[in-house]
Protein backbone atom coordinates (compact mmCIF):
# COMPACT_ATOMS: atom_id res chain seq x y z
CA UNK A 1 0.00 0.00 0.00
CA UNK A 2 2.80 2.41 0.89
CA UNK A 3 4.45 1.72 -2.47
CA UNK A 4 1.21 2.43 -4.31
CA UNK A 5 0.74 5.71 -2.46
CA UNK A 6 4.31 6.72 -3.29
CA UNK A 7 3.98 5.79 -6.96
CA UNK A 8 0.80 7.83 -7.31
CA UNK A 9 2.33 10.98 -5.79
CA UNK A 10 6.00 10.67 -4.78
CA UNK A 11 6.51 14.26 -3.62
CA UNK A 12 3.30 14.36 -1.60
CA UNK A 13 3.98 10.95 -0.07
CA UNK A 14 7.58 11.84 0.77
CA UNK A 15 6.46 15.11 2.39
CA UNK A 16 3.89 13.27 4.49
CA UNK A 17 6.51 10.71 5.54
CA UNK A 18 8.88 13.52 6.53
CA UNK A 19 6.18 15.22 8.60
CA UNK A 20 5.36 11.96 10.38
CA UNK A 21 9.06 11.33 11.05
CA UNK A 22 9.54 14.81 12.49
CA UNK A 23 6.43 14.44 14.62
CA UNK A 24 7.80 11.15 15.97
CA UNK A 25 11.09 12.82 16.88
CA UNK A 26 9.34 15.63 18.75
CA UNK A 27 7.05 13.14 20.51
CA UNK A 28 10.04 11.08 21.67
CA UNK A 29 11.93 14.17 22.80
CA UNK A 30 8.95 15.53 24.73
CA UNK A 31 7.57 12.11 25.77
CA UNK A 32 4.13 13.27 24.72
CA UNK A 33 1.81 12.78 21.75
CA UNK A 34 -0.37 15.77 22.59
CA UNK A 35 2.17 18.29 23.90
CA UNK A 36 5.01 17.12 21.69
CA UNK A 37 6.60 20.53 21.14
CA UNK A 38 7.20 21.20 24.84
CA UNK A 39 10.63 19.93 25.76
CA UNK A 40 11.51 19.10 22.17
CA UNK A 41 14.84 20.42 20.95
CA UNK A 42 13.70 20.13 17.35
CA UNK A 43 10.52 22.01 18.14
CA UNK A 44 12.47 24.78 19.85
CA UNK A 45 14.76 25.08 16.83
CA UNK A 46 12.04 25.19 14.16
CA UNK A 47 8.97 26.94 15.60
CA UNK A 48 8.14 30.07 13.61
CA UNK A 49 8.62 32.93 16.07
CA UNK A 50 10.03 36.26 14.95
CA UNK A 51 12.13 37.14 18.04
CA UNK A 52 14.02 33.84 17.66
CA UNK A 53 14.81 34.26 13.97
CA UNK A 54 17.60 36.82 13.99
CA UNK A 55 19.85 35.16 16.56
CA UNK A 56 21.73 33.10 13.96
CA UNK A 57 22.19 32.93 10.17
CA UNK A 58 19.93 29.85 10.18
CA UNK A 59 17.08 31.63 11.96
CA UNK A 60 15.12 32.43 8.78
CA UNK A 61 15.02 28.70 7.96
CA UNK A 62 12.27 28.45 10.59
CA UNK A 63 10.00 29.75 7.82
CA UNK A 64 10.28 26.31 6.21
CA UNK A 65 11.05 24.10 9.21
CA UNK A 66 7.95 25.25 11.06
CA UNK A 67 5.75 23.91 8.24
CA UNK A 68 6.95 20.39 9.08
CA UNK A 69 6.15 20.67 12.80
CA UNK A 70 2.71 19.83 14.24
CA UNK A 71 1.13 20.15 17.65
CA UNK A 72 -0.52 16.84 18.53
CA UNK A 73 -1.54 13.79 16.52
CA UNK A 74 -4.85 15.24 15.32
CA UNK A 75 -3.21 18.36 13.92
CA UNK A 76 -0.67 16.23 12.06
CA UNK A 77 -3.23 13.77 10.67
CA UNK A 78 -5.56 16.44 9.28
CA UNK A 79 -2.75 18.23 7.48
CA UNK A 80 -1.04 15.12 6.13
CA UNK A 81 -4.27 13.60 4.79
CA UNK A 82 -5.23 16.82 3.02
CA UNK A 83 -1.69 17.36 1.76
CA UNK A 84 -1.53 13.91 0.20
CA UNK A 85 -5.00 13.88 -1.33
CA UNK A 86 -4.78 17.36 -2.86
CA UNK A 87 -1.08 17.09 -3.64
CA UNK A 88 -1.73 13.91 -5.61
CA UNK A 89 -4.04 15.80 -7.95
CA UNK A 90 -1.42 18.53 -8.43
CA UNK A 91 1.24 15.94 -9.22
CA UNK A 92 -1.02 14.27 -11.78
CA UNK A 93 -1.54 17.60 -13.52
CA UNK A 94 1.84 19.33 -13.31
CA UNK A 95 4.25 16.60 -12.27
CA UNK A 96 6.20 16.02 -9.08
CA UNK A 97 8.95 18.67 -9.43
CA UNK A 98 6.49 21.55 -9.89
CA UNK A 99 4.40 20.22 -7.02
CA UNK A 100 7.47 20.38 -4.78
CA UNK A 101 7.86 24.00 -5.84
CA UNK A 102 4.22 24.70 -4.99
CA UNK A 103 4.67 23.21 -1.50
CA UNK A 104 7.81 25.23 -0.76
CA UNK A 105 6.38 28.46 -2.14
CA UNK A 106 3.11 27.97 -0.27
CA UNK A 107 4.93 27.32 3.00
CA UNK A 108 7.14 30.40 2.56
CA UNK A 109 4.17 32.56 1.58
CA UNK A 110 2.27 31.48 4.69
CA UNK A 111 5.28 32.13 6.93
CA UNK A 112 5.82 35.55 5.38
CA UNK A 113 2.17 36.47 6.03
CA UNK A 114 2.47 35.36 9.67
CA UNK A 115 5.69 37.30 10.22
CA UNK A 116 4.31 40.52 8.72
CA UNK A 117 0.69 40.40 9.86
CA UNK A 118 0.53 38.20 12.95
CA UNK A 119 3.95 37.62 14.49
CA UNK A 120 2.82 37.76 18.10
CA UNK A 121 2.57 33.99 18.60
CA UNK A 122 4.81 31.02 17.78
CA UNK A 123 3.32 29.16 14.82
CA UNK A 124 3.68 25.65 13.37
CA UNK A 125 2.00 23.48 10.76
CA UNK A 126 1.76 22.56 7.08
CA UNK A 127 -1.59 24.24 6.47
CA UNK A 128 -0.01 27.13 4.57
CA UNK A 129 1.27 24.67 1.98
CA UNK A 130 -2.05 22.80 2.06
CA UNK A 131 -4.01 26.00 1.38
CA UNK A 132 -1.72 26.74 -1.55
CA UNK A 133 -2.51 23.27 -2.89
CA UNK A 134 -6.23 23.92 -2.39
CA UNK A 135 -6.05 27.07 -4.52
CA UNK A 136 -4.19 25.21 -7.28
CA UNK A 137 -6.73 22.37 -7.09
CA UNK A 138 -9.58 24.84 -7.64
CA UNK A 139 -7.75 26.22 -10.67
CA UNK A 140 -7.17 22.71 -12.04
CA UNK A 141 -10.82 21.76 -11.60
CA UNK A 142 -11.94 25.01 -13.22
CA UNK A 143 -9.62 24.51 -16.18
CA UNK A 144 -11.01 21.01 -16.68
CA UNK A 145 -14.56 22.29 -16.20
CA UNK A 146 -14.76 19.58 -13.59
CA UNK A 147 -17.66 19.18 -11.18
CA UNK A 148 -15.05 18.97 -8.42
CA UNK A 149 -14.56 22.73 -8.49
CA UNK A 150 -17.62 23.20 -6.27
CA UNK A 151 -16.33 20.69 -3.77
CA UNK A 152 -12.89 22.31 -3.81
CA UNK A 153 -14.35 25.75 -3.11
CA UNK A 154 -16.52 24.29 -0.36
CA UNK A 155 -13.44 22.69 1.21
CA UNK A 156 -11.68 26.04 1.28
CA UNK A 157 -14.79 27.74 2.70
CA UNK A 158 -15.21 25.19 5.47
CA UNK A 159 -11.55 25.42 6.42
CA UNK A 160 -11.61 29.22 6.48
CA UNK A 161 -14.76 29.17 8.61
CA UNK A 162 -13.04 26.77 11.02
CA UNK A 163 -10.03 29.10 11.11
CA UNK A 164 -12.19 32.10 12.01
CA UNK A 165 -14.15 30.26 14.68
CA UNK A 166 -11.31 28.40 16.37
CA UNK A 167 -8.95 30.05 18.84
CA UNK A 168 -5.30 29.18 18.47
CA UNK A 169 -5.45 28.71 14.69
CA UNK A 170 -3.31 31.00 12.54
CA UNK A 171 -5.58 33.07 10.31
CA UNK A 172 -2.71 34.82 8.56
CA UNK A 173 -0.89 31.54 7.95
CA UNK A 174 -3.95 30.13 6.22
CA UNK A 175 -4.70 33.31 4.28
CA UNK A 176 -1.05 33.66 3.32
CA UNK A 177 -0.92 30.11 1.99
CA UNK A 178 -4.16 30.61 0.08
CA UNK A 179 -2.91 33.88 -1.41
CA UNK A 180 0.33 32.21 -2.45
CA UNK A 181 -1.71 29.43 -4.06
CA UNK A 182 -3.77 31.95 -6.05
CA UNK A 183 -0.60 33.58 -7.38
CA UNK A 184 0.90 30.18 -8.16
CA UNK A 185 -2.26 29.23 -10.07
CA UNK A 186 -1.99 32.41 -12.15
CA UNK A 187 1.56 31.41 -13.08
CA UNK A 188 0.77 27.75 -13.79
CA UNK A 189 -2.22 28.53 -15.99
CA UNK A 190 -1.17 31.95 -17.28
CA UNK A 191 1.98 30.88 -19.08
CA UNK A 192 2.77 28.12 -21.52
CA UNK A 193 5.69 25.78 -21.35
CA UNK A 194 7.50 24.12 -18.48
CA UNK A 195 10.41 26.57 -18.52
CA UNK A 196 8.11 29.61 -18.22
CA UNK A 197 6.23 27.98 -15.36
CA UNK A 198 9.46 27.29 -13.53
CA UNK A 199 10.62 30.89 -13.99
CA UNK A 200 7.32 32.22 -12.66
CA UNK A 201 7.24 29.83 -9.71
CA UNK A 202 10.87 30.59 -8.87
CA UNK A 203 10.07 34.32 -8.90
CA UNK A 204 7.17 33.82 -6.47
CA UNK A 205 9.30 31.63 -4.21
CA UNK A 206 12.09 34.22 -4.23
CA UNK A 207 9.60 36.99 -3.42
CA UNK A 208 8.22 35.01 -0.45
CA UNK A 209 11.73 34.26 0.81
CA UNK A 210 12.66 37.93 0.45
CA UNK A 211 9.58 38.94 2.44
CA UNK A 212 10.68 36.61 5.23
CA UNK A 213 14.26 37.94 5.23
CA UNK A 214 13.20 41.58 5.18
CA UNK A 215 10.79 41.05 8.07
CA UNK A 216 13.42 39.25 10.11
CA UNK A 217 15.82 42.13 9.59
CA UNK A 218 13.17 44.56 10.83
CA UNK A 219 11.80 42.44 13.62
CA UNK A 220 10.33 43.73 16.86
CA UNK A 221 9.28 41.77 19.93
CA UNK A 222 6.40 39.31 19.63
CA UNK A 223 3.95 37.65 22.02
CA UNK A 224 3.36 34.21 23.46
CA UNK A 225 1.38 31.04 22.99
CA UNK A 226 1.74 28.50 20.18
CA UNK A 227 -0.52 28.82 17.15
CA UNK A 228 -0.99 25.89 14.79
CA UNK A 229 -1.56 25.98 11.06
Amino acid sequence: MARDLYRQAPVSAATVALIVLIFTVTAVQSRSLTDNLSGSGLGDAWILYLPLMDGSPLGPLRALGSSLLHLGVGHMLVNTVLLYLIGRETERTFGSPLTAGVLVTGALGASAAVLWLGPANPTVGASGAVYALMAVFVAVAHARRDAQVGGALALIGVNLAYTLMSPGVSLWGHVGGLGAGVLISVVLFGVRGSAARWVGLAALCAAAAAAVLVRVSMYSTGGHGTVFL
